[in-house]
């Protein structure tokens, strides 16, 4: 059993503070804005009891833990299975992603892209706090962006040409860990996690020329990270008037 699909990551810098919140995403695919759950499903236990947990693969430290998760930073979401232009979509908002409470039959009542502005607006989302953790779930999901980290390849690894997969322009940054994750970051004050556990990004080099070896992820697979998404937000002084 994995932890989850995604992890979704907010932090929100002004002077003299910055603040993160996170939230830990399990994805179905749906064709009617549903999807009915096993009653022994695991996933479903986990994300609405959260027990106390250990991880056993991953590269994360071993040990008992405990979330105190109540639901604010664990979510799951339905994805729209098939194409269809925005008018054809009869989900909340017009969205072909929703989020769902962790229910037997999940639902589609509210869109994703709503519950990332509500994550923006510290409406939802679970807080964590930055530094050195002294919770479970703080401890968590810092642990979960370092190992992604660590994980995050150069395009030359899989033979795209050694444009990186991390990219930058004045507003935008794109990254992309272990085979699909992303962030985005608006280039916020104070310290970025996204230079923090994405700063140094490992440049393997390819077997020989490179003409014939496989690719980094077919040769060895990564044993940790999670697709993640990271949005930076900041206030300058200038903003608070």
């Amino acid at each position: 059993m994995e932890l989850a699909d995604l992890l979704v990551v907010h932090q929100h810098s002004k002077p003299g503070r910055v603040t993160a919140r996170a939230m830990l995403v399990q994805a179905k695919m749906s064709s009617d804005s549903t999807h009915r759950l096993s009653s022994f499903d695991p996933q479903l236990e986990l994300f609405r009891q959260w027990p106390p947990f250990e991880f056993v693969t991953g590269g994360l430290a071993s040990g008992l833990r405990d979330l105190k998760e109540n639901g604010k930073g664990s979510r799951y979401a339905l994805i729209h299975d098939g194409q269809a232009y925005p008018e054809q979509i009869t989900w909340a908002d017009q969205c072909p992603w929703a989020a769902s409470q962790a229910k037997q039959q999940l639902t589609a009542d509210r869109s994703l892209a709503r519950l990332l502005g509500d994550m923006l607006l510290n409406k939802d989302g679970r807080p964590f706090q930055l530094g050195k953790p002294k919770d479970d779930w703080s401890r968590t999901i810092q642990e979960l962006l370092k190992s992604t980290g660590q994980r995050t390849y150069r395009r030359a690894n899989i033979g795209r040409g050694p444009t990186p997969r991390i990219t930058t322009d004045p507003g935008l940054m794109l990254m992309y860990a272990e085979r699909n994750q992303t962030g985005i970051s608006t280039r916020a004050g104070g310290v970025s996690l996204v230079k923090r556990y994405f700063g140094n990004v490992p440049i393997e080099k390819r077997d020989g020329d490179g003409s014939n070896a496989p690719p980094r992820e077919e040769r060895d697979p990564p044993i940790s990270g999670i697709s993640s998404l990271i949005i930076e937000t900041t206030v300058g002084m200038g903003d608070l008037g």
